[in-house]
C-alpha cells in the first residue's frame, strides 16, 4: 500500500512540475479527483493532505525537513480513528 501511495504522489509531483504557471493546490485537488479510486476512495483525502504538506518541501529541495513519524501502534490507531470521526 505504501508503495502505491508513494507512486501516486510522485506521479502527481511529476505532472505538477510539467504544468506551467498553475496553482499547486488546485492542481493537486483536480488531479486526485480524476483518479478512479473504486473502493479506496477514502485515500483521496489522505493523499491530498500529504501532497499539500510535502510538495512545498519537495519543491524547495529541503527534503531533510521531512521528519519521520515515530508513533507506537496505539498512537497511530488513535490518530487514524480521529480522522474517521468528525
Amino acid at each position: 500500500m505504501a508503495n502505491h501511495i508513494l507512486g501516486l504522489i510522485l506521479r502527481l509531483f511529476d505532472d505538477l512540475e510539467k504544468a506551467e504557471q498553475i496553482d499547486p493546490e488546485q492542481f493537486i485537488i483536480s488531479w486526485l479527483q480524476k483518479v478512479k479510486w473504486g473502493k479506496d476512495e477514502y485515500l483521496e483525502k489522505h493523499i491530498r493532505d500529504v501532497a499539500l504538506k510535502v510538495y512545498p518541501i519537495y519543491k524547495s529541495e529541503k527534503l531533510s525537513e521531512i521528519k519521520p513519524i515515530n508513533k507506537n501502534i496505539f498512537q497511530r490507531i488513535k490518530y487514524w480513528l480521529k480522522s474517521l470521526v468528525p
